[in-house]
């Protein structure tokens, strides 16, 4: 039974799609700090037991971490959202002012057209 689980663990290694956070978010200046913060170091490897299973203490510990850096990334998000729409009501706010003013000077135009 033992030989069995470690042949599943093997297939669930050799089929895994993702790589690590910290490969799949190399590149991102949102999610980097946040890697930093939660996973400075590389986790250490799982104890696991005579039967196979992985100890209590050690999934608790992930456990903690994984909701830790979800936290953290949901916070990112909305500050981003935040900042997205803040941008959004100036450029809007930008944009009617330069209507406004065009249609100003427009209307000068028409009654400089007319005074010539």
């Amino acid at each position: 039974m033992t030989m069995s689980k470690r042949a599943d663990w093997k297939k669930f290694k050799q089929n895994k799609a993702k790589g690590s956070l910290w490969q799949q978010f190399k590149d991102s200046v949102t999610l980097r700090p946040i890697l930093h913060k939660w996973l400075p170091v590389r986790p250490r490897k799982a104890k696991v037991c005579e039967c196979g299973s992985v100890s209590y203490k050690t999934l608790s510990a992930l456990t903690v971490k994984q909701l830790n850096v979800i936290q953290a990334i949901a916070e990112a998000c909305v500050s981003l959202e935040h900042d997205r729409d803040h941008i959004r009501e100036e450029a809007i706010e930008q944009l009617d002012a330069k209507d406004n003013t065009i249609k100003l000077l427009t209307k000068r135009l028409e009654v400089m057209r007319h005074v010539n």
